[in-house]
């Protein structure tokens, strides 16, 4: 019984010699990814080029064939979770194991998204002669835009935005080509004069006093109500821009909520208004100081 355990005990202990041996012959195994962001679709290269290591064995986990060379260039077609394993020296016990997590290429979903739009133009259908109207592209998904019309020789605005003054009667186009031509729109306008030729009406207000009727909104000497009989539509949009800030919009009505009563912080640099044939405003641009409250654009 006594010699059958210390032949045992011999045993377990020259496979425990036998294990070391495997695993202290194993080098010092460094993977290197190029990327630190490795991404579906998009080559990135792994290497391992430590002291020692003489053969490479890649496994990338995506049931890919098997790479053999100290430097790899590797695609994953999918997003997700993979493990890359590293063999090296022709030894299974000598390896490293790396889980990579594999993002989505969002370029492609946004070319993809680009790709698919559909240009819309929103804009009043009549026109008087002389008289300014603004169109607008509506699908949101636009990067780019080239407005022209029936009238026109060449490419009239390149924004999202265009203002159009006919200065003759008749039905007339306006197109609206976007994000470089994947996707065109139109609509049509019937531009007249007025009965008895007395062209469009008088804009019911200046730009000036209109500035001023802001100013004693800030300074709460006046509230939304007071534009009723000079604005198309109380609800309107109302562009404006702070400073180098990007354009934004809201409507007239939770404009004056948020200016109201920043009397010091609130300075309108430029005022654009765009009037309808009956001469109530219908378009709003509005350029504010760099100095103004910033509330307007953290709201």
């Amino acid at each position: 019984m006594f010699i059958g355990g210390v032949c045992l005990l011999a045993v377990l202990v020259s496979s425990f010699r036998v294990f070391r041996s495997l695993t202290a012959n194993c080098p010092d195994i460094k993977i290197i990814v190029s990327a630190p962001n490795v991404i579906e679709n998009t080559p990135f290269t792994v290497s391992c080029i430590s002291p020692g290591v003489n053969k490479w064995d890649w496994d990338f986990g995506d049931y890919s064939p098997h790479a053999n060379t100290p430097k790899v260039t590797h695609t994953y077609r999918a997003a997700g979770k993979y493990n890359l394993k590293l063999v090296v020296n022709g030894n299974q016990k000598c390896n490293s194991t790396l889980l990579l997590t594999v993002g989505q290429d969002v370029s492609a979903t946004a070319t993809a998204d680009s790709n698919n739009i559909t240009a819309s133009i929103d804009g009043p259908a009549t026109a008087v002669v002389g008289h300014a109207v603004k169109y607008h592209e509506t699908s949101g998904k636009a990067t780019s835009w080239a407005w022209t019309s029936s009238d026109s020789k060449g490419i009239d605005a390149t924004g999202q935005d265009a203002t159009y003054t006919f200065t003759t009667a008749g039905k007339k186009t306006i197109y609206v080509t976007v994000n470089g031509n994947k996707s065109k729109a139109s609509i049509d306008v019937n531009v007249v004069v007025p009965s008895g030729g007395g062209g469009p009406a008088k804009p019911k207000i200046t730009e000036d006093a209109f500035r001023n009727m802001l100013k004693d909104v800030v300074n709460k000497k006046a509230d939304v109500p007071s534009f009723n009989n000079i604005l198309c539509n109380l609800k309107m949009v109302v562009n404006y821009k702070l400073g180098k800030d990007k354009p934004a919009q809201k409507t007239f009505d939770d404009f004056c909520k948020d200016i109201k009563g920043h009397g010091y912080r609130t300075e309108f640099d430029q005022i654009k208004l765009t009037f309808d044939p009956k001469g109530c405003v219908s378009g709003i641009d509005i350029l504010m100081h760099k100095g103004s409250s910033r509330l307007l654009m953290d709201r």
